[in-house]
């Protein structure tokens, strides 16, 4: 009777009940409260599926823009390494940030 896939299994991590045989696809891929590394293997800690996007907002190793992506810089990279990238290019932002501005005060003659 053990091996039937068709019994009743209650997930440890959250609790939800379901068939026996499904329990492995939930814990690979559904549920919220079972521990698992950060994608971006950025440090040994695991973390409950459902705060990923939480820890995502931290993680050193989540590829992010550049804070001057709406200006038109097309930097992504590591989270660890945009204080560098944005140390070596503050002129390039400048200029980024100038053609902006007289982009805007055109537009803004037009009207």
């Amino acid at each position: 009777m053990d091996a039937c896939g068709h019994r009743d299994a209650k997930c440890l991590h959250c609790n939800a009940e379901m068939l026996h045989k499904d329990l492995k696809n939930h814990h690979d891929n559904h549920c919220q409260e079972i521990m698992v590394p950060c994608p971006n293997a950025c440090s040994t800690v695991s973390h409950p599926r459902i705060s990923l996007e939480s820890h995502f907002k931290t993680c050193p190793l989540q590829v992010v823009n550049c804070y001057y992506s709406s200006s038109g810089c097309e930097y992504t990279g590591p989270r660890r390494e945009l204080r560098a990238h944005h140390d070596s290019s503050i002129q390039y932002h400048m200029q980024l940030i100038d053609k902006q501005c007289h982009d805007e005060k055109d537009r803004i003659a037009v009207l």
